[in-house]
């Protein structure tokens, strides 16, 4: 997921510790890039094995974060392909298109289904979108 992409990005195998399961990042982490800027990971708003409580905690934590950040270029919104379109990401990406946050949707776990099942959850994500 996010700490699989930030690796990849950063051309760091270890950089950010990446787990089978999700919800693993729970903080804020934030990874100096070529000493201008910073790729910051949150811990995710959706799918995770936390108690709704601590679910509920995350997604202020994120909303409180995105609108006190002015120097914020982009927001890389992760979703799971394998999954159909999910209300909580929908909602999200309203949010942050009502805020005028900078995002781009970025469908991990594209490996792991056919081509056909991508191209059917992405038309249903455009759909509603």
């Amino acid at each position: 997921g996010k700490s699989s992409l930030i690796n990849m990005l950063t051309n760091h195998k270890n950089l950010a510790k990446t787990s089978g399961r999700p919800g693993k990042t729970q903080l804020i982490n934030h990874f100096k890039i070529n000493n201008n800027w910073f790729l910051v990971d949150l811990p995710g708003y959706g799918y995770a094995k936390v108690s709704k409580k601590t679910k509920s905690v995350f997604q202020q934590f994120i909303t409180d974060y995105f609108e006190t950040r002015e120097q914020l270029v982009c927001a890389f919104v992760l979703i799971d392909i394998r999954h159909e379109a999910q209300n909580i990401d929908i909602e999200f990406m309203a949010y942050m298109g009502e805020s005028e946050i900078p995002f781009c949707i970025i469908f991990t776990k594209a490996d792991k289904i056919s081509k056909t099942k991508i191209d059917s959850h992405i038309a249903a994500y455009k759909k509603q979108m």
